[in-house]
């Protein structure tokens, strides 16, 4: 199988990173309209549509990827974050587990939210419990996983056997607290 390569087609890629900030996100579509890209694929849940719509408007084909923006004309492609909070709480429930924690991204973010929503309805429909002190908000980022762990641990001891991490990231903070101080725990990664 022959892999594709942006040079062999004669593009280059061009990664803005906003950290997500707001205001960097703005001025990195505002660069891209100027540099006249060929396409833009845009991973974002805090820009506003018309800012996107800018690119469209200058023939610059735009897709969105993982969280549907309001008010803009360019396609999406979406995970099933619902789907994914349900199946991955049922493994761990399949696994054995009852006290599972849960460490959800920014309430403003519809994917952390459907997430959530998938593991709070798989918990329910199993008639498990859901303790409010195994669920703690991180931001997506290594370190608010870390912070976020050592949270649980420090506030819940043993009193889970299980970590459903919202986002890769905040997955891998989590997995750093864990091993540091000295603990087990079955990880998801989504």
């Amino acid at each position: 199988m022959k892999s594709l390569c942006f040079n062999s087609k004669g593009y280059g890629v061009l990664v803005c990173s906003s950290e997500d900030n707001l205001k960097r996100q703005t001025a990195n579509l505002d660069y891209l309209v100027h540099q006249a890209v060929d396409g833009a694929a845009i991973v974002s849940e805090r820009i506003e549509g018309r800012k996107i719509d800018q690119l469209i408007q200058k023939d610059i084909p735009v897709v969105v990827l993982d969280e549907e923006i309001p008010l803009t004309g360019a396609p999406a492609v979406l995970t099933d974050c619902y789907q994914a909070g349900v199946l991955a709480t049922q493994y761990l429930i399949d696994l054995g587990h009852k006290r599972i924690a849960f460490i959800k991204g920014p309430s403003f973010v519809l994917s952390a939210k459907t997430r959530f929503q998938g593991y709070t309805d798989t918990m329910r429909s199993n008639g498990l419990s859901i303790d409010k002190n195994l669920i703690k908000e991180g931001d997506f980022s290594y370190e608010s996983g870390y912070k976020a762990t050592k949270r649980l641990l420090e506030e819940s001891g043993d009193g889970f056997t299980a970590i459903f991490s919202c986002c890769d990231l905040m997955a891998l903070g989590a997995m750093a607290c864990v091993q540091d101080m000295g603990k087990k725990y079955l990880m998801i990664i989504l």
